[in-house]
């Protein structure tokens, strides 16, 4: 089925052109879903080293996995052991490590004609999957802390009508 050219009011015509959809061939998206892991666990690496664990191949080997520091997210039989904490920072750095590797991975392996299309991308994965949503999540959290402190502080809570965000208007 041809597409067919739109004309605006000023009288320019824009025409599409049909592109035939070929699929990925599949050395393509092993290669960049490999190296799209890889950036991910370079982020995690580097959180864990960050967070004091020891990322030395004789400390690795000689520690059961269960031990590992990417394991140890949360483990309540035994409370006073180091774990890894993600918060939104680390949960950045985890996804623009997985946006760079598959940009990587995709340069590497797909045809160069496609880059441009590649950046283009990875610049909305960073803003519309990580950007934004932990923007939507992460900055009403902080305010919430902070403002949660605040209330535990004062023991009269009539003194918080002093700031505009617990003002009550009437009618």
């Amino acid at each position: 089925m041809a597409i067919q050219p739109v004309t605006n009011n000023i009288g320019q015509t824009t025409t599409f052109k049909h592109v035939d959809t070929e699929k990925t061939p599949m050395s393509v998206r092993l290669g960049t879903a490999a190296t799209s892991a890889l950036g991910v666990v370079t982020a995690v690496a580097m959180i864990s080293k960050h967070q004091g664990f020891s990322l030395k191949p004789k400390n690795i080997m000689n520690t059961p996995v269960k031990d590992w520091a990417i394991f140890k997210i949360t483990d309540k039989n035994r409370p006073n052991e180091k774990i890894m904490k993600f918060g939104w920072k680390e949960i950045m750095s985890m996804g623009i490590g997985s946006v760079a590797g598959g940009l990587i991975g995709g340069a590497i392996f797909d045809k160069k004609e496609n880059f441009p299309s590649k950046c283009q991308e990875a610049v909305s994965q960073l803003i519309g999957d990580i950007t934004i949503p932990l923007s939507i999540v992460a900055l009403p959290t902080m305010m919430y802390k902070n403002f949660e402190d605040l209330a535990s502080k004062t023991t009269n809570h009539t003194n918080l009508q002093k700031f505009s965000i617990f003002r009550v208007i009437n009618f």
